[in-house]
């Protein structure tokens, strides 16, 4: 099934309905964000993630999407992978995929708030 979920208030993205900052999975889930998508030579059961974060403190990822393709058009989510950390550069991102890909997708829904200590 299919929700559209809206970018909160601090979002930093813009996007459009059906704009280049979204992917639309083959259960007409639209998924929007700022996304990298890979194309390898073979097809791949991705276990993991790392995601290595150059100014933690400022830019960490909110909320992943993690979608997998065979022909990059049609779309299956994967896993949406929240909780990441502010203070953690280098973080392992466990996806688990059951099935075989070679295109993969790493959408960025929205920036994780960071905590100020006064």
């Amino acid at each position: 099934g299919g929700s559209d979920n809206q970018y909160s208030g601090t979002s930093p993205f813009a996007y459009s309905e059906t704009g280049p900052s979204s992917i639309t999975d083959v259960d007409n889930t639209i998924h929007r964000g700022a996304y990298v998508k890979l194309q390898l030579p073979k097809r791949i059961r991705l276990s993991h993630v790392i995601q290595k974060d150059s100014d933690p403190a400022s830019r960490v990822p909110g909320v992943v999407a993690i979608l997998g393709s065979n022909n990059g058009t049609d779309w299956t989510f994967l896993k949406e992978i929240t909780g990441m950390s502010a203070t953690e550069p280098i973080q392992q991102l466990n996806v688990n995929s059951a099935g075989y890909y070679n295109h993969y997708a790493y959408l960025v829904k929205n920036i994780a708030l960071r905590e100020t200590r006064v």
